[in-house]
């Protein structure tokens, strides 16, 4: 894997995105780093996964179709990380892709879960928004957001409060 990229993401500590921007110029000159920045994603070290995390999904923000052949890898890291900063990523980036109904089913009761019962707000806030952003066009997912509204306004975190009265 590129040593110049697990340089820049380890840099410093937790608290900030140091060197984010710095990757995001980097992949947006050379798109063939992506592969490199989706593994840093799945890194045992948290600083690592959480920066390459934010780093993928702000690229995924203007290059969804080059993130697109890495949706299997995501798939596997949506169900398989319990790092907070890696999951409310992931809840970012995967609506953005062309997801097929197949990847929907897996995502959506991951996100259920996270919704209801995660221990981080702003992970609980990105699934709503993932689920919603997947139910303008899968009809289980629609069903779903549905249901989640309402609990989101009443008993939802200050953040999802928020979001929710944002799509009514």
């Amino acid at each position: 894997m590129n040593g110049q990229l697990m340089d820049l993401f380890s840099e410093g500590d937790m608290r900030t995105v140091k060197n984010v921007d710095k990757v995001l110029i980097l992949l947006t000159q050379n798109p063939s780093l992506l592969a490199d920045a989706v593994e840093f994603m799945m890194s045992d070290e948290k600083i690592i996964a959480m920066r390459a995390a934010d780093c993928v999904e702000k690229f995924s923000r203007i290059h969804p179709e080059l993130c697109q052949p890495y949706t299997q890898k995501f798939m596997n890291l949506l169900e398989a990380t319990s790092q907070q900063e890696v999951q409310w990523h992931l809840a970012l980036i995967l609506p953005q892709l062309d997801l097929s109904s197949a990847d929907i089913q897996r995502a959506l009761p991951v996100w259920e879960e996270n919704f209801y019962h995660h221990s981080s707000s702003i992970v609980r806030t990105a699934s709503l928004q993932a689920i919603r952003d997947v139910a303008k066009r899968n009809t289980d997912a629609a069903k779903l957001f549905e249901t989640m509204l309402p609990y989101a306004i009443e008993h939802g975190t200050p953040a999802m409060q928020a979001r929710a009265r944002h799509f009514i």
